[in-house]
């Protein structure tokens, strides 16, 4: 259900300590920015502890004391089960549409006003419930020259088993077979197991490493809209859409499934590039962030 048409909007974000909920959370809000015709005014906060939700729900405190920022926001947004209680309890307490990004269990489905989930999950649409092509995130298209050849790894995994010696033969493979010309630049995370930096530096001159420790925390962000072709290791999900919606050419490195769920990843791989979303010959472009603000932001006179 659409919003009645309002001059302006305020949006919380309650944000934990990971950054991977973070960038959903704020890929969301800054896509609703661009696209709402006035002024949207984007705020955040922490997650309340448990007790201050309990004063809150008994109304042993003010929202005004505890959460002041809450108070005639339009929109609460949050992903990552440490944000689940604060947004149900702000969301009540000041009367304002709630939007949880991923999966926060059947049970507490209905109780969310909108929510976001990946196709891979398994959970069917409903009104409330809005599916999305992988994780929403902040990476931003830009119209660019696009040069870079990023591979970007992951590393230890519950979904996935992560093989080193997997990872470097399809990279050497890789490597091989490429006439173009350019450095390709490897990109390891947090996760990737620092025993895969021996086997990596045996691929030669045609590699430079990029460890999380080398660059900014936005690096990566800033990055990807220069790529014209990213390699991603199966386990990495959120950087397999990441790439996609900077519109780059996007392949997997595979590696062994290990769970229910990453089988369910590797289908909606398999589905995207049946569409025409990864691989080579893409011929679909992937905004979720954009799709979704058009599906939450209230309709106006300028926007209708």
């Amino acid at each position: 259900m659409r919003l009645f048409a309002l001059k302006s909007i305020k949006i919380l974000i309650i944000a934990d300590d990971k950054p991977g909920h973070f960038h959903q959370s704020r890929g969301l809000a800054f896509a609703m920015r661009r696209l709402y015709p006035h002024d949207v005014m984007i705020e955040q906060c922490s997650p309340l502890s448990f007790w201050q939700t309990v004063l809150l729900r008994l109304r042993l405190a003010s929202l005004k004391k505890l959460c002041p920022k809450a108070i005639a926001a339009d929109y609460i947004i949050a992903a990552g089960r440490a944000c689940h209680r604060s947004l149900l309890v702000l969301s009540r307490c000041s009367g304002t549409r709630s939007v949880v990004l991923m999966n926060p269990g059947w049970w507490l489905r209905k109780r969310f006003d909108v929510c976001l989930l990946p196709e891979h999950d398994g959970i069917k649409a409903k009104p409330s419930v809005i599916l999305t092509k992988g994780a929403i995130n902040s990476v931003v298209y830009r119209n660019e020259p696009k040069e870079l050849k990023l591979i970007l790894l992951g590393g230890t995994s519950k979904h996935f088993q992560w093989d080193n010696q997997a990872i470097v033969t399809q990279l050497r493979d890789l490597l091989q077979k490429d006439n173009s010309q350019g450095q390709w630049f490897v990109v390891t995370s947090r996760r990737t197991p620092p025993s895969l930096l021996a086997p990596l530096a045996t691929l030669g001159n045609k590699i430079e490493l990029i460890e999380p420790h080398d660059v900014p925390a936005n690096w990566l962000a800033t990055t990807l809209p220069k790529a014209a072709v990213c390699w991603v290791s199966e386990d990495s999900v959120s950087m397999v859409y990441e790439s996609l919606t900077a519109q780059a050419r996007v392949h997997i490195l595979q590696l062994q499934p290990r769970s229910a769920k990453a089988k369910r990843m590797r289908k909606s791989f398999e589905k995207l590039q049946e569409q025409g979303v990864l691989g080579d010959e893409t011929v679909a472009v992937l905004q979720e962030a954009e799709r979704c603000a058009t599906l939450l932001l209230p309709v106006t006179d300028d926007n209708a």
